[in-house]
């Protein structure tokens, strides 16, 4: 009996780790390729040939290294699916590596490609996909009477379909980016003297705050299903300027901020305005004294330390706000940030820091 349980909780751990393994190498590849300078929409297309390349690969290794099975339950599924799973999905890794680098940073905005376009084309692909497999599957052109390697047909086939659905769930995201107002169009539509927003670019994306699923579309205009936000009942992690832009829109002013030189589409929040690297410090004084506020996000960076020293030496840390994380790991970013802001403002420009709002 004891045996039985071991084995049974080996094929368990076994069948976790036959998604984990790809999914943490899936995640380490987009890091290496967006470390590499590649576009956006150049390393999704990427991982998403990858991931099905693989999981075809992994098919083929998998249903060959079963024919040496050694009729040892759990053992054979480790031997037989983990290791051939683990191998391949350390070769794309490794393949990845071996992508050549692209060019640096660069400011200003980069050309990229017909979002929309390449988006309606991978869903017009899912209708075909969906439609070819079932008749496949109904005509036995794709044999399913073995039950083990038939659901491993049904599984790459179902993979295919979510690969080219994330793929263009990218892409028509990035076409509905591609249509927020820009700096220019808020500064002429709204006389408002704007809510300026700084923050290290490496943090931008990371969440500020959770929200209910049902009120997601009272922060975001993109439809749902082209967004990040996971299933229903689920809470939506939010950006501090998804959390915050319609609130300062609605109640003082359009928020702004400098863009990240990486930026291919402007994301949605605050409007960027793309400066150089020879002049985003001109840019920058221009914006903290045109500016009604300004406020900034518990974080780290030299270029912020900077823009502090700014704010101190123009005498404009009484409409200056630092916001902390909803989250229980933002505590230590908050004392980091703390320190370097009494080090850079001084006692003079932080009489009040540690009193907050809870939002």
């Amino acid at each position: 009996m004891l045996l039985q349980l071991l084995d049974f909780a080996l094929v368990l751990l076994s069948f976790g780790a036959v998604f984990i393994i790809p999914g943490y190498s899936l995640f380490q590849m987009r890091a290496v390729m967006q470390g590499k300078g590649y576009a956006p929409h150049v390393a999704h297309l990427y991982l998403t040939v990858a991931s099905v390349a693989g999981v075809i690969v992994a098919y083929f290794a998998i249903n060959f290294a079963w024919g040496f099975q050694t009729h040892l339950g759990g053992i054979d599924f480790v031997l037989c699916t983990v290791l051939p799973t683990a191998v391949v999905s350390l070769a794309l890794f490794a393949l990845t590596k071996l992508v050549p680098q692209q060019e640096g940073r660069k400011g200003g905005s980069r050309k990229t490609i017909d979002h929309q376009f390449w988006g309606r084309l991978c869903l017009g692909l899912i209708g075909v996909v969906v439609v070819g497999g079932v008749l496949a599957f109904a005509t036995d052109i794709i044999d399913l009477k073995d039950r083990n390697i038939g659901g491993m047909k049904i599984g790459i086939w179902a993979l295919i379909i979510f690969a080219l659905y994330k793929y263009s769930q990218h892409l028509m995201r990035n076409a509905y980016k591609e249509t927020v107002p820009t700096f220019e169009d808020k500064v002429e539509t709204d006389p408002s003297p704007p809510v300026l927003y700084l923050r290290s670019f490496a943090e931008e994306r990371l969440p500020f705050a959770n929200v209910p699923f049902q009120e997601y579309p009272a922060y975001c205009s993109a439809p749902q299903w082209i967004s990040l936000s996971p299933g229903i009942g689920w809470p939506v992690p939010l950006t501090f300027e998804e959390f915050f832009a319609r609130s300062f829109e609605h109640e003082i002013g359009p928020l702004v901020a400098l863009g990240s030189p990486e930026d291919y589409v402007m994301p949605e929040g605050a409007a960027r305005h793309y400066a150089g690297d020879d002049d985003w410090k001109d840019r920058f004084l221009e914006l903290i004294n045109k500016a009604s506020c300004i406020v900034t996000v518990v974080n780290n960076s030299s270029n912020l330390e900077w823009e502090y020293r700014q704010i101190l030496e123009h005498g404009l840390q009484e409409k200056f706000f630092v916001f902390t994380r909803c989250f229980e790991q933002s505590r230590s970013i908050f004392a980091q940030t703390k320190n370097t802001l009494l080090s850079t403002l001084g006692k003079r420009g932080l009489r009040k820091f540690g009193q907050c709002v809870k939002w």
